[in-house]
């Protein structure tokens, strides 16, 4: 069985696509001056803000077609169970600082920083963090399709990504690339399993599972280190749940006997 995980972090997707004509964009709100104390009622869902500060303003649950936001500052504000159609969510070097996210659905967002911000029960399916900070941010609640990188799309900046607390979230479907995992506080429940020195497990439970007398639980394990393998390439450091990559396995027994070896390996 191929894992969601697996899906998501494929170096290759093919696709086919036709162009079609869409809905015509709804007419913009532009915004260019700050906003303080204030609960924010755009005239249209369609918004454009261009350096402006905004401070302990009230976003909360409104529903935007777009949210672009260029050479910004959010300090203090509420963006609760906010959803945006059109993405990224926000851009252009923007900040956002002691912001909540509660409930939002906003799946991805554009060139940021965010610093002490929370993210409760918060849908950011199909966020890569490409273009993102992370400084000191909280999430709880169950994260799904989500990869956080420490790299720019382009492979050579590097994202700050550093303090952020994920102990009360349920990491489902969510990798870590090229990200110092301890520099963050990462959940501790049985569920998760980190393997330090990766390839050099992997390499070291490979040889003990060729010594295996069963052809067929050999076959299996040594295809799950390969999917295994494949997926964390890159990663010296890897930290996962234990159910996704067993979904790599067509035998759980097998699975769960690669995965005690690649605890205890050295």
């Amino acid at each position: 069985m191929i894992s969601r995980l697996r899906r998501l972090l494929s170096p290759a997707v093919r696709v086919s696509a036709r162009e079609v004509e869409g809905p015509p964009a709804p007419r913009e709100t532009r915004v260019r001056e700050d906003l303080r104390d204030i609960r924010f009622e755009p005239e249209t869902p369609n918004v454009v803000l261009e350096g402006v500060t905004a401070e302990r303003v009230d976003f909360s649950g409104l529903r935007f077609w777009s949210f672009t936001a260029e050479d910004c500052r959010f300090i203090d504000c509420d963006f609760s169970r906010v959803q945006v159609e059109w993405l990224p969510f926000a851009n252009g070097n923007s900040l956002f600082r002691d912001c909540r996210f509660d409930g939002a659905q906003i799946g991805d967002f554009g060139e940021v920083r965010l610093e002490r911000c929370q993210f409760v029960d918060a849908d950011l399916d199909g966020w890569f963090t490409f273009s993102a900070y992370l400084v000191n941010c909280r999430f709880a609640g169950r994260l799904s399709g989500v990869v956080f990188n420490g790299r720019d799309d382009t492979g050579r900046g590097k994202n700050e990504f550093v303090g952020n607390d994920f102990r009360e979230a349920d990491l489902d479907d969510v990798a870590f690339r090229d990200i110092d995992l301890d520099a963050q506080l990462l959940p501790q429940g049985a569920e998760y399993i980190r393997l330090r020195d990766f390839l050099g497990r992997v390499k070291a439970v490979r040889k003990e599972v060729k010594t295996w007398p069963q052809e067929a639980a050999r076959a299996d394990a040594e295809e799950m280190l390969r999917l295994i393998e494949s997926v964390f390439e890159d990663e010296p450091d890897v930290f996962a749940k234990r159910s996704f990559l067993l979904e790599m396995v067509d035998s759980p027994e097998v699975g769960e006997r690669v995965l005690e070896l690649l605890e205890h390996s050295s």
